[in-house]
């Protein structure tokens, strides 16, 4: 997940520094990201850890799975734990990797950097419930 983070934070950069050259984009456009699921995971944990903090304006997050102990216990109720690729991904390290823990565990002081969020989810998602935004949307 470290690797979809910096990936993530490359092809934001690159997508800045291509618009603004070419005038399509200029330098003091807002800059909003958005991401469906994993996504929407992958696009927090960057914001949480500062990898887009001077690149990213705004960030909505949608259907996003923010804590991984919680959709890990979800897929095993469902009998889907040999087939999703979030364990492997995060090398175990679920709880480490899970936006929810790091807003539990973090300075609070931190918070007022982070840029204008949005979550959207819909209330009947099978795949990702919706207590997984009421969570992180409790910790912000």
């Amino acid at each position: 997940m470290e690797e979809q983070m910096d990936d993530l934070t490359r092809a934001v950069d690159y997508f800045k520094a291509k618009y603004t050259s070419t005038g399509s984009l200029s330098a003091s456009s807002p800059m909003i990201l958005m991401g469906h699921s994993s996504g929407a995971h992958i696009a927090m944990m960057a914001m949480l850890r500062g990898k887009l903090a001077s690149s990213v304006d705004a960030l909505i997050g949608m259907s996003g799975v923010y804590n991984l102990e919680l959709a890990h216990e979800f897929e095993k109720e469902r009998g889907l734990t040999d087939l999703s690729p979030m364990s492997p991904a995060s090398n175990g390290r679920l709880q480490e990797f899970s936006p929810t823990w790091l807003l539990n565990n973090c300075d609070l002081d931190s918070l007022s950097s982070l840029p204008l969020l949005l979550l959207i989810h819909g209330e009947d998602d099978p795949v990702a419930p919706l207590f997984y935004s009421q969570e992180l949307h409790l910790l912000l």
